[in-house]
């Protein structure tokens, strides 16, 4: 690896979806999850990992930018998660710099030594690191002996379903990342049909959104039930 490549640790801010760490809504449900994750103390001799796992779209990605932004940690990019024994000292370098982020490692294409080599040298430079994921290690099929072992050291965060006040906070939300104006009628409507995911309410009002763009009207109460009533929702 080159120095250049050591200097294309940025952040990627290119979904639809704003992570932006201001933008996380904290509620009564969630603040745990905040509370645990930038726990202040110094990071284990066992371990300096965290692992925030939980379903998709649960909120990982959000509360890893609000990790990035408290503890000015980087997201690791995927070139850097398979790596030749040779640019494990450029891997070093990168690690020293920063805490360290990897988001969706049970969704990637990574090297287990690597990952294992990531973990010792954040232990090393006594630096902090963070992986998400959809699934909880047990999960993972991990192969590596000595992996598995550092991961069940990591300190475990699970995202649990949220509270009625949260759903209705991020279906609010939803809609606004779209720019649509929609009336509280709307939301009060939705909210005692929809599945309790954050999941659900991304497609839900995906399908909203594309479907008043076909009918060209605005979102009304009227018209996402009749969405729900021809079962288009």
């Amino acid at each position: 690896m080159t120095q250049e490549k050591t200097q294309q640790l940025t952040l990627d801010l290119t979904n639809e979806q704003s992570f932006n760490a201001e933008e996380y809504i904290i509620l009564p449900a969630n603040q745990k999850f905040v509370q645990q994750l930038i726990d202040e103390t110094s990071p284990s001799q066992t371990s300096p990992l965290t692992i925030l796992f939980g379903a998709a779209q649960s909120g990982k990605t959000h509360l890893a930018h609000v990790w990035q932004q408290h503890f000015g940690a980087q997201f690791l990019p995927d070139q850097y998660l398979k790596v030749a024994e040779a640019d494990i000292p450029d891997l070093a370098q990168i690690i020293d710099q920063s805490a360290i982020i990897i988001d969706d490692i049970d969704r990637k294409d990574v090297c287990e030594k690597t990952i294992f080599h990531i973990i010792n040298l954040a232990m090393q430079a006594n630096q902090r690191l963070l992986f998400t994921s959809s699934k909880p290690l047990l999960l993972w099929d991990v192969a590596l002996p000595d992996l598995l072992s550092r991961l069940k050291a990591a300190k475990h965060i699970e995202i649990t379903a949220p509270d009625d006040m949260l759903l209705e906070t991020i279906l609010s939300k939803s809609f606004a990342d779209k720019q649509l104006n929609v009336p509280e009628n709307v939301i009060a409507y939705i909210l005692p049909r929809i599945d309790r995911s954050i999941a659900a309410i991304v497609r839900l009002v995906g399908k909203i959104d594309e479907y008043a763009l076909q009918e060209n009207k605005p979102i009304t109460r009227s018209m996402v039930a009749k969405m729900y009533e021809n079962d288009l929702l």
